[in-house]
């Protein structure tokens, strides 16, 4: 149980209320399994050696796979930045058009689309080309 609650909160923006939801529903899940193991792995009734040991291997491996399996279930959609920290929007810079101050993630070709060849004879430009040398290239 400690690494499930340990990976629910730690996972960000996850609400509250939500994060007690999943691990009060985590716990009972955890009880259910443990419950069925005491069951039909720990004391089975009139079962053959091979049938307990098949069912204790996945009662072993489902344990380990547990508190996985709990945290990335209902904690989907909440792992995006944690998963691929850095989205598209965020490694692509945008700038300010040293002529019209509009915001643009390929300056050169906005200035050259729009502006023309001649504005990059401007002193504006020519300075924020300058400041810049990541987008001559």
């Amino acid at each position: 149980m400690i690494p499930f609650i340990s990976l629910i909160l730690a996972t960000p923006k996850i609400p509250i209320v939500r994060r007690t939801g999943i691990i009060v529903i985590g716990m009972l899940v955890v009880l259910l399994i443990d419950f069925f193991s005491i069951q039909y792995v720990f004391y089975p009734e009139g079962k053959s050696s091979v049938y307990v040991k098949y069912l204790g291997f996945i009662y072993q491996s489902l344990k380990w796979l547990l508190p996985l399996l709990l945290w990335i279930l209902p904690c989907y959609p909440y792992l995006g930045n944690l998963l691929n920290p850095q989205t598209e929007e965020a490694s692509v810079p945008y700038y300010h058009c040293p002529i019209c101050e509009a915001e643009h993630a390929n300056i050169i070709k906005h200035i050259r689309e729009v502006h023309g060849e001649k504005s990059f004879k401007i002193k504006k430009v020519k300075r924020f080309i300058a400041e810049n040398p990541q987008l001559s290239s």
